[in-house]
């Protein structure tokens, strides 16, 4: 199918794990803005299905009521005091034979619409430079892009990689790629002439999402809808995306997290119903280490997932 690296041939050093692009210049200076419907939502996207209650969120004037219509009923929900509101919408099963349109009204005068939304189920695809690797890397590339416009059930998400955060940040500052329909120019837009790794969306990502929408098919006899959020920044260490509790639940120092607080915690706010994860990328004190028979570990480039939510 494809082929991005070769397991267990040479061992990559810390040292040389560099974040691309760099850190640093990326970090936000001043205030975070925030939009009345979250950025991590958009046009064409996919909702949880049920039996998980998928949520809508945004910010408004703290205190303003938020009405959100939905399949023909009104719904409201009050912004707290940070201004966030927050709808639940009632367990819808999956379908891609009917979309959906939601809109929103504030009482403090913001207006938004969520337009051809479809439900079905939403997994986070997280890591470094072996998940962010694309379509053009694929091996049999064009024709693996073509086969993209079988699957206009999938819908595809890019978070931007031109914010990190010292602080947390309630939205997201950077989105690359909004949500769109899989086809064969979404799943492989905005990489460089003559640069065939990188580009908008991860090769890994899709190629993972795609298996899951052929098995879903075939236990649902119909096709089911597959979001899929391409979450992750080449030649960064895990620690740099977990949470500071975590560290102490390990007996470590908590060290910085920005790529855990400008581009995870964005999706903790409503927070967002998901499937589950898929993760690439390798934990810094695992970097180059080997086991028995030549086989990293720790990491090292190899995947985990897991399912449930935030």
């Amino acid at each position: 199918m494809f082929l991005l690296s070769t397991l267990g041939q040479h061992t990559t050093s810390f040292s040389d794990a560099v974040p691309r692009p760099p850190i640093e210049p990326t970090l936000l200076e001043g205030p975070a803005t925030r939009a009345f419907l979250s950025r991590t939502l958009g046009d064409h996207m996919v909702l949880q299905a049920a039996p998980q209650r998928a949520t809508i969120w945004g910010a408004t004037t703290p205190g303003a009521v938020v009405t959100t219509t939905f399949d023909g009923i009104n719904r409201t929900a009050t912004a707290d005091e940070n201004g966030t509101w927050r709808q639940q919408l009632p367990p819808t099963p999956a379908s891609s034979l009917r979309s959906h349109l939601l809109l929103f009204s504030s009482s403090s005068g913001e207006t938004a619409k969520l337009q051809d939304v479809l439900f079905g189920e939403v997994f986070v695809c997280g890591g470094q430079s072996n998940m962010e690797m694309a379509i053009p890397a694929a091996t049999n590339s064009s024709a693996e892009a073509l086969a993209a416009n079988a699957y206009p059930h999938i819908r595809i998400f890019s978070v931007g990689h031109r914010t990190s955060s010292a602080t947390l940040l309630l939205d997201l500052q950077t989105v690359w790629e909004p949500w769109q329909v899989a086809s064969n120019t979404t799943i492989r837009e905005d990489f460089g002439p003559g640069h065939t790794l990188f580009s908008t969306f991860s090769a890994v990502c899709w190629f993972f999402g795609r298996g899951v929408a052929d098995a879903l098919a075939r236990r649902a006899g119909t096709p089911v809808p597959v979001g899929l959020i391409s979450n992750n920044w080449g030649g960064t260490k895990l620690e740099v995306w977990t949470p500071p509790d975590a560290f102490g639940a390990c007996g470590r120092a908590v060290e910085a997290a920005p790529m855990y607080n400008a581009m995870i915690v964005p999706y903790t706010v409503g927070p967002m119903a998901l499937a589950g994860f898929t993760w690439r990328a390798r934990p810094a004190l695992m970097m180059g280490v080997r086991a028995r028979g030549g086989v990293r570990v720790g990491g090292g480039g190899e995947g985990g997932g897991g399912g449930g939510g935030w």
